[in-house]
Formats: structure tokens, sequence, C-alpha cells
């Protein structure tokens, strides 16, 4: 929920991916592993990466072993995520599938989550780095905020996705400053007495 990968990238961690000491997690592609027994295995479509990750993050990872270890199955595999449900899947990885049921369980819990769906995270995770970018001091520089962009997604620098997510922001807030003139506008045109004119 806080670092913006996809879903495959996520049921790809394997329990080591993440380093408690200097706080980060390391995105590999494991094409076909030995290792996974998941008929369709999730893969990383992007490069080999690592991010830093807040101490919130490793938190919730270690209590999450600590919850893994008690779950039967899970010590056969190094894969992180595991299917917690009693029966001959018990944990084993955690597939695509139980990745949606999840979701679809949490939508089902609250309707004001019923828009949820696992690809919205990583949308707002950059919607939130474009907010980021907008608190710095400075003249905004887009060419950096492209390469940090491309970086934290594990794009290259010459992928046109950063440039698309730029622009989606951009889009966004020319429309609220735009919409925000309008509405300062209109307001002096009704100080002034002229709401009664062509206010186009």
């Amino acid at each position: 929920r806080c670092v913006g990968k996809r879903k495959s990238e996520v049921l790809n961690i394997q329990a080591r991916d993440i380093d408690p000491r200097r706080q980060q997690l390391s995105i590999v592609r494991r094409p076909d592993s030995k290792f996974d027994p998941r008929l369709n295995q999730p893969r990383v479509k992007t490069r080999e990466h690592t991010i830093a990750v807040t101490r919130e993050v490793i938190q919730l990872y270690q209590d999450y072993l600590v919850h893994r270890r008690g779950v039967s199955g899970a010590s056969k595999h190094p894969y992180l995520l595991v299917n917690h449900k009693a029966g001959p899947t018990q944990g084993q990885p955690l597939t695509k599938g139980a990745l949606e049921e999840v979701f679809r369980t949490i939508k089902q819990s609250e309707p004001r989550l019923s828009h949820l769906h696992p690809h919205l995270l990583r949308h707002h995770f950059n919607d939130k780095l474009s907010e980021t970018f907008d608190k710095r001091a400075g003249e905004r520089n887009e060419d950096e905020e492209t390469k940090v962009r491309a970086n934290l997604n594990g794009w290259s620098e010459q992928s046109d996705m950063a440039k698309v997510y730029n622009k989606r922001h951009i889009d966004r807030k020319a429309r609220e400053a735009g919409l925000k003139t309008q509405e300062t506008l209109a307001e002096v045109m009704n100080l002034n007495g002229s709401d009664k004119g062509d206010t186009t």
C-alpha cells in the first residue's frame, strides 16, 4: 500500500528481499523459479530495483513473519506472502487469484472502498509522489521528476510511463487551477455588481 508495486511484483517478493537493517526492499526478477509451485507464476515486468522503505513497513514485515511461522507449509518455500486458509493450499505462496479475492473481500466489507483494486494503489503512490515534488522548494524540474519516478517504479529512464504519470498530474493541476481561477473571477464580478452581465 505504501511502495507502489505491481501485484505480480508483490507476490514475487521473498522474505530475504526485505532488509530491515538498511530499510530497503529489492524487486528481483525470478522467471520460472524452481522454488515457485504456482502454475501461473507472478512475473516482474519492470527492471530489478531497490527502494527505501519506512520503519512502519519494516515493522509490518517483521510482524507478518512472526504470524507466517505459524502457518502450516509456509516454511517449504521462500516467498513472503502465503495462503492462510485451511486446506491443501495452506502455506503455499499467495496466488494472483487469492490476492484478487482479498480485494473483493475488502470491497464487500467496506462499501466506501468499492472502487479499490490492486493497481489503484500504484496510481495512488504515483499521485502522492507528484504531490511530494509539488511541495519541494524551488522551481519544479520535470526531467528530474521523470528520472526519480522511473527509478522508483523500476522503469528505464527512456520509458514513456514516467512521462504519462507526470502529464496526468499536470493535467489535474491545470484543471484545478482553471476552476479556481474561474471561481475567483466570478466572486470579483459579483462583488462589483456585474453578475448580471456576460461572464464567459
